[in-house]
């Protein structure tokens, strides 16, 4: 399960998140956020249910290199709280795109070469295309997968997400990730927008 949230609804959120994944039997969270306060609260609120929580920074925009915007301090009480932390610093440059990386590929697909000034890259078509459910869907799908490239959780196997985005709504999403070059093997099983009126749409 993703979650994007704002301060406005972020207890809303949480608990519906945590009655949908006890029902889907979902044990595991991925807790992802910028500045903390998504992190903080969504410790306090998993506390003690059982569930196998990692907590992974993440940044937006183009940040100085090396800037970590999470306080040393946090990251101590997410220690202490026996989290899994991961903590980057290098800032993707990709645009957004599903599958970004940090190296320069080694080779451009010829057709993609010639009409990259006419028809957007597969990455820019597959990116917009989720944008038309909402942005929350998008940034559900960049990160649940980046987190499964990078070994923190099972491919395939249903987890939920806590993301905090600028957007001004939530979005609960529950899914299993794939390995970033195969978009079709992501499964969503659920999603769940809680626009900041709290009035829950359930999909």
């Amino acid at each position: 399960m993703n979650f994007i949230s704002r301060k406005e609804n972020l207890k809303e959120t949480l608990t519906i998140t945590l009655e949908e994944i006890k029902e889907r039997g979902i044990n595991t969270v991925l807790i992802v956020s910028t500045r903390d306060y998504c992190d903080l609260e969504s410790l306090r609120f998993f506390e003690g249910n059982g569930l196998r929580v990692i907590m992974v920074t993440y940044q937006i925009g183009y940040m100085p290199q090396g800037v970590q915007l999470q306080l040393p301090d946090n990251k101590d009480i997410f220690e202490d709280a026996r989290m899994i932390v991961h903590m980057g610093t290098g800032v993707l440059t990709g645009g957004g795109y599903i599958g970004v990386s940090t190296q320069r590929q080694t080779k451009v697909n010829s057709l993609d070469g010639r009409l990259s000034l006419i028809v957007p890259l597969i990455a820019t078509r597959v990116t917009h295309t989720l944008k038309i459910f909402s942005h929350g869907i998008k940034v559900c799908s960049q990160i649940g997968r980046i987190v499964a490239g990078a070994l923190l959780v099972n491919l395939y196997k249903k987890v939920a997400l806590v993301a905090k985005s600028y957007v001004r709504r939530d979005t609960v999403r529950g899914f299993s990730p794939s390995i970033l070059h195969i978009t079709r093997d992501l499964k969503t099983y659920m999603v769940i927008e809680v626009p900041l009126t709290a009035e829950k749409l359930f999909f």
